[in-house]
């Protein structure tokens, strides 16, 4: 919880509206689940340098039989455990319940100077914050564009596969070899992790 339940707690009416997922990207597509594969990323790493810690490795999908493997699709599975184990915390039902918010799931668009549309909804109000939050592109690269159109999954064929972080945390197989490009910070940790 943010701005929204800090208003809320000294007595402000807050309405949250969210088209997607609440938890919005830190929650769903950014550092939450980039972490998660940090984690397991950095228990692979520990089992090959002969330190301990067993138990922690097999929970996060690796395991060790003279040499470490890991089993990527239980290392996302975890992955999106975390994910989902975080975001009931931010759910509309706490929100609405502890925080005092009320949640509107859909596309806002102003209906006037006072007042937004959420489907058939009319909300009115004295203020009114915008916050829209990011969504990844594609940078300007020949082809790209097409491939990314394709929208299947590594190893349907033999092509490569243009990710972004909304879609990298879907993955069930590992990519034999993975390019990243941009100067993100989930980029980056991406990069580490993989």
């Amino acid at each position: 919880p943010g701005s929204d339940a800090a208003a809320a707690a000294v007595g402000a009416r807050v309405a949250l509206v969210e088209a997607n997922l609440l938890g919005g990207n830190r929650l769903n597509v950014g550092c939450v689940p980039s972490k998660a594969l940090i984690r397991a990323a950095q228990l692979a790493h520990a089992a090959r340098s002969c330190c301990s810690g067993a138990r922690a490795l097999a929970d996060c999908g690796i395991s060790v039989r003279g040499e470490v493997e890991v089993d990527f699709s239980k290392v996302m599975e975890r992955v999106r455990g975390v994910r989902t184990e975080i975001s009931r915390g931010n759910s509309a039902e706490r929100y609405a319940r502890e925080l005092g918010v009320s949640v509107y799931m859909g596309r806002a668009s102003f209906a006037d100077k006072s007042s937004i549309r959420v489907n058939s909804d009319v909300i009115r109000f004295s203020r009114a914050v915008v916050a829209t939050g990011g969504y990844p592109s594609l940078p300007q690269i020949f082809g790209l564009e097409e491939l990314n159109a394709l929208h299947t999954f590594p190893g349907d064929s033999p092509r490569p596969y243009v990710m972004t972080n909304e879609t990298f945390f879907n993955m069930t197989t590992q990519p034999a070899r993975l390019l990243i490009i941009g100067p993100g910070v989930v980029g980056l940790e991406l990069g580490q992790a993989m």
